[in-house]
């Protein structure tokens, strides 16, 4: 004869595996939980990291590195395409929205004025000297925030002339953990030297 279980060893029963589901149900909360906040945390430290890599960073080398890229370019204008996918990485996104605008009004310009010359297709687009600079003298930066301001002096020279010195402030931001270009302010202060600031340039319609 098959013996039935007593009611109250159903109940005691019944009462453990609801507290076992309790405890396995709390368990894997915490568990998210802990994963959500170490999730939290990287990121958050990331986000630091970046930040601290910008405040430690070099602001004036980045000046520097941008500057020597455009003199081994040698480009005249706008850059080109090629020129672009070595001096993108040195920019702001804004920057090479800028850069990227012009160029599409420039060739817009172009196609409706065949016989006329366009802005930007010319000249040192980076410095207030068309012809550009033979080399970069110095950099000084001033770094506030996610922003800086790096005082470039350049100089200018042919054979048999005399060297032609100035100054611009190139206008860095940290984007993405890395200072880059964000826009040049212009300080040249003879004739035909181009004046106020390089984005208002490009951007303006």
């Amino acid at each position: 004869m098959r013996l039935q279980p007593a009611a109250g060893h159903q109940s005691t029963r019944r009462s453990l595996i609801a507290a076992l589901v309790l405890i396995a149900l709390a368990s894997l909360g915490c568990q998210r939980h802990a994963e959500k906040s170490a999730s939290v945390a990287a990121q958050d430290s990331a986000s630091q990291a970046a930040g601290t890599a910008c405040r430690s960073g070099d602001a004036a080398q980045a000046a520097r590195d941008f500057y020597s890229r455009v003199m081994a370019d040698a480009s005249s204008g706008l850059p080109s395409s090629e020129s672009m996918v070595k001096l993108a990485p040195l920019m702001t996104s804004s920057m090479r929205a800028a850069v990227e605008k012009a160029r599409v009004r420039q060739q817009a310009f172009i196609v409706a004025h065949p016989d006329e010359k366009p802005d930007f297709i010319e000249g040192s687009l980076f410095t207030s000297l068309f012809e550009g600079p033979s080399a970069l003298e110095s950099a000084s930066a001033v770094a506030n925030g996610d922003g800086a301001v790096v005082e470039v002096g350049f100089v200018h020279s042919e054979t048999g002339s005399e060297a032609f010195r100035w100054k611009d402030q190139a206008l860095l931001r940290c984007e993405q953990g890395r200072w880059r270009l964000d826009d040049v302010r212009y300080g040249g202060d003879w004739d035909f030297a181009s004046k106020g600031q390089l984005k208002q340039a490009l951007e303006s319609e």
